[in-house]
């Protein structure tokens, strides 16, 4: 996710972690940054996670010449993809699209995408 500051989400996932759901979230390095320091004293997004076991985070180097326009989400079954960030904006005023697909085919691809990402030896470990 490169930009996820909509606290409304945040809140669900914390939810949905507390009901024993495993969530992990990959972020965009340079993003991840801006909004820590944007937030620093109140707590960004990303900083709710804090304590929550089921929530996983992990972070991709900073780089203005590598971001990160990955903005889908998975349960195995299902593959919401699309260009809406997770922000107030991005949801609710941008012109942004959304696609669902309960392929298979699709949703395994970019499940073995994700597991590549994810591991990255050089992806910084936030929680």
């Amino acid at each position: 996710m490169y930009a996820f500051t909509d606290r409304a989400i945040a809140q669900l996932l914390i939810e949905e972690s507390e009901a024993g759901t495993v969530i992990r979230i990959y972020r965009d390095g340079e993003q991840y940054e801006e909004e820590e320091r944007q937030h620093y004293g109140i707590g960004s997004v990303t900083s709710m996670f804090r304590g929550h076991a089921n929530i996983h985070v992990r972070v991709k180097p900073a780089s203005r010449s590598d971001l990160m326009h990955l903005k889908c989400w998975s349960d195995g079954r299902v593959l919401r993809g699309g260009s809406a960030n997770w922000s107030p904006a991005g949801l609710k005023r941008q012109d942004n699209e959304i696609r669902y697909t309960t392929d298979g085919h699709e949703v395994q691809e970019f499940n073995q995408h994700f597991e590549e990402l994810w591991n990255r030896p050089a992806n910084t470990r936030v929680q």
